[in-house]
């Protein structure tokens, strides 16, 4: 039988329990987001040079234009994460847990930096091909 605390600390668990997928959620992309744009695009790239030097410097632009969208969409996704954290935290101060959530910004910089940094070589390979 459930009693009456029970009864009022379900829809409690369920938010932290949504909060927490939430944030695990944004944390998986924001690592997979990352390798599946380094995987494609390089593939890309280098199946380019071997194959079709004329096309080169085109598929190294596309591929820089497709990193800096990437890019974008990872910084959306790192403030959701940082919100989603933030709800987190407040609900379990809320609840006096002693242990709050935790997220740093730098957390997911080799990540941006990783596609950042992707984005400009190809568009400076794309400009040194033509």
């Amino acid at each position: 039988m459930i009693g009456p605390n029970k009864r009022a600390d379900a829809p409690i668990l369920t938010l932290i329990a949504e909060l927490n997928a939430r944030t695990r959620w944004y944390g998986s992309h924001l690592w997979q987001v990352p390798f599946a744009y380094l995987g494609v695009t390089g593939a890309l790239v280098f199946s380019l040079a071997e194959r079709c030097p004329s096309r080169f410097s085109l598929g190294c632009f596309t591929s820089s234009i497709f990193g800096f969208m990437v890019l974008i969409h990872l910084v959306f996704i790192v403030e959701r994460e940082r919100r989603a954290v933030r709800n987190l935290i407040a609900l379990e101060t809320k609840l006096g847990l002693v242990e709050p959530a935790k997220a740093r910004w730098w957390y997911n910089l080799p990540f941006l930096l990783s596609v950042f940094g992707a984005s400009v070589l190809y568009l400076c390979l794309g400009f040194k091909s033509l």
